[in-house]
């Protein structure tokens, strides 16, 4: 008898997390596409380090031979 489980622990995993920065000007550390204005109002939804979507949830499989 076999079981696989992927996911066991049932963790949230990140798929889609946006890694480009833009920038206001070469040799600028200014992100000109942040989520969040210096205020804390949301102004771009898919901003720098937001996340897109998350990997599946808790995947098992059982299985059994029986030989005769």
């Amino acid at each position: 008898m076999w079981l696989d489980a992927f996911n066991a622990l049932n963790h949230i995993q990140f798929n889609g997390v946006n890694s480009t920065a833009n920038f206001a000007g070469p040799g600028s550390t200014a992100i000109t596409n942040l989520p969040f204005k210096a205020d804390g109002t949301l102004q771009n939804i898919n901003g720098f380090g937001t996340v897109n979507s998350v990997r599946p949830p808790r995947n098992l499989q059982l299985s059994a031979r029986f030989q005769f």
